[in-house]
């Protein structure tokens, strides 16, 4: 028998009280796993079994591979490519995006969300190390096997993704958890990593910049790793309660 013990959800929590099992004796638990609704004196919550910063890699990606690379290629620092050919390629690299979004899309409803997911993020940090160095060499071709070649491997993650967040939580909670998911990630990978980058690449050159990429993909490798599969959980029915409002005063907390 698993032992579940009550986590600590803060550091003036002492007791609380489980509302809700959302799972029954017998069910199968995958990491990820809501187990169960824990009410404190501040707040309500949901415990997950482990949580995790999938999306950070995804929106490095995308505004690492479209803003900063764009403005990368065309400074005299930087390639010094002409801007009317890295326009072009960004459009190339548009198209190129969709394709994979869509066909990883399909394939995640085939061999789960996860897997594609996971797929992405260990594909991110070999080509984060190589991403500048394929730049540096100052050529047309160089630019655009490196920008094309980033968003594909953002693509990878992009079309399963919009299913996998929805999928890991209750109804009731879906809308939040996907939102603040989506936007936290938003915030450490499309906010954070491009601003950090205009400071390496200045300070460090553009390979400390893929080091910065590939560190962002194995938090986020890690991230994925700990989370469930989701594509054939249900998610337009509430999960059996086994227990409700059940007492946990006396439990150990961690």
């Amino acid at each position: 028998m698993t032992e579940i013990v009550m986590p600590r959800l803060s550091d003036s929590m002492e007791e609380g009280t489980i509302l809700k099992w959302l799972k029954s004796d017998g069910d199968e638990i995958s990491r990820g796993d809501p187990l169960a609704e824990i009410e404190t004196d501040k707040a309500t919550l949901t415990y997950e079994s482990d949580a995790g910063g999938v999306l950070t890699i995804v929106f490095a990606l995308f505004y690492l591979g479209t803003a900063f690379l764009t403005s990368y290629a065309t400074s005299t620092t930087g390639a010094g490519l002409e801007r009317r050919t890295v326009l072009i390629l960004n459009i190339v690299a548009a198209v190129v995006f969709g394709v994979t979004t869509a066909v990883s899309g399909i394939v995640s409803d085939r061999f789960g969300r996860r897997r594609v997911i996971v797929t992405c993020c260990a594909l991110s940090i070999p080509w984060a190390l190589a991403l500048f160095p394929i730049i540096d060499t100052g050529s047309v071709t160089g630019f655009a096997v490196a920008l094309l070649g980033t968003l594909a491997v953002f693509g990878i993650a992009y079309g399963p993704v919009g299913a996998y967040l929805p999928e890991m939580f209750d109804t009731r909670y879906r809308y939040t958890g996907a939102g603040m998911g989506y936007t936290l990630g938003g915030v450490l990978g499309g906010a954070v990593a491009p601003l950090l980058a205009a400071e390496l690449v200045g300070s460090h050159g553009g390979y400390a910049v893929g080091l910065m990429i590939a560190a962002l993909g194995l938090l986020s490798l890690v991230c994925a790793l700990a989370l469930g599969e989701t594509k054939n959980r249900a998610v337009d029915t509430e999960p059996d309660a086994a227990t409700t409002a059940d007492s946990v005063e006396g439990l150990s907390t961690a």
